[in-house]
């Protein structure tokens, strides 16, 4: 994907310190631009002050946008790159020209001002007690992304990280370091069992953090990319396999788990369906990936070793003098 460019020039030290003091310090930065790029897509912002032959360069994404005039510019706000001490230090020359010259400029501009549109911040929170307070923060919206875009975008652009999102009620956590995944923790599932389910959330909010949770990071994990590419690709098979009627109806087993044909996870299946257990329910209390689980529930199906019993609906009663005699 190109990098677009932006520049922002600023005609007062005034107005340069007060975008500081609003965002720049917090490593955001509010641009107008004829036409907005995307949202999570790469920048590379030119920040100068009229009289000052120094240009700051800094690289970024786009975390909102606004269009209150469609005959007007674009407002796009941007989280940029790196920690806040790296960001600060990039513009300490600026913001120390602008001090001296502020005088230089008579010029009032409008003020510039970014609503809460869609979700975004640039400004984070106080970080508790011992956190390292020096870490980009910013949060958004899925519902234009999805997740899984969402977690490869910010995977792409920092080192390490801890991305919360939540969605009717839940909430995922997923840390990475590097190229290497983490812990994934969903309220219900962890690890890949959990990746797969949440992969295909496009709705929902998600908070990012430039650093990864310790409570989150594991003694052997694994590669962030084939983790993500195996995930999808289960994610958009159990798309089509939880609408199965083995998730629903009620099961009987015709088998015994000593039977030496099957595998681990159909005899762990199997004393699950003699257990009594849906389908579903089997689905959701093994731990591993559930089109995993569902496959295993298949191919004892295929195998006659359970069977899905049909349902039982009432049936509705035929004309009168149809029913058959006794007599």
């Amino acid at each position: 994907m190109d990098v677009r460019e932006v520049r922002r020039q600023f005609d007062r030290g005034a107005d340069f310190e007060q975008e500081y003091e609003k965002n720049l310090q917090w490593g955001g930065l509010v641009a107008f631009v004829e036409d907005a790029p995307g949202l999570l897509d790469p920048v590379r912002v030119g920040l100068g002050v009229a009289g000052c032959v120094e240009i700051a360069e800094l690289d970024g994404i786009v975390v909102c946008r606004e269009h209150p005039d469609p005959s007007g510019p674009c407002r796009i706000a941007i989280q940029l790159d790196g920690t806040l001490a790296a960001v600060r230090d990039r513009v300490a020359s600026l913001l120390d020209y602008a001090a001296i010259h502020d005088e230089c400029f008579e010029e009032e501009p409008d003020a510039l001002e970014l609503d809460d549109a869609d979700g975004y911040t640039l400004t984070p929170e106080e970080p508790p007690c011992g956190d390292e307070p020096d870490v980009a923060t910013f949060a958004g919206e899925i519902d234009s992304l999805g997740l899984s875009d969402v977690l490869k975008t910010v995977a792409s652009r920092w080192q390490a990280g801890t991305l919360v999102a939540r969605r009717n009620g839940q909430e995922v956590q997923i840390g990475f370091d590097g190229s290497l995944l983490h812990g994934v923790e969903l309220d219900s599932a962890s690890g890949e069992k959990a990746l797969v389910r949440v992969l295909g959330w496009e709705s929902g909010a998600f908070e990012f953090r430039a650093a990864l949770d310790p409570a989150l990071r594991l003694d052997h994990p694994t590669r962030l990319a084939s983790a993500l590419l195996d995930a999808e690709a289960k994610a958009r098979d159990w798309r089509k396999m939880r609408k199965s009627s083995l998730m629903e109806r009620r099961l009987v087993a015709h088998a015994d788990e000593e039977t030496a044909e099957l595998t681990d996870m159909e005899r762990t299946v199997l004393a699950l369906v003699r257990a009594g257990l849906s389908g579903a329910r089997i689905v959701d209390v093994v731990p591993e990936p559930d089109p995993d689980v569902f496959a295993a529930l298949d191919a004892l199906r295929r195998s006659r070793a359970i069977e899905a019993l049909p349902d039982r609906r009432r049936r509705r009663p035929g004309p009168p003098g149809t029913q058959r005699s006794r007599d």
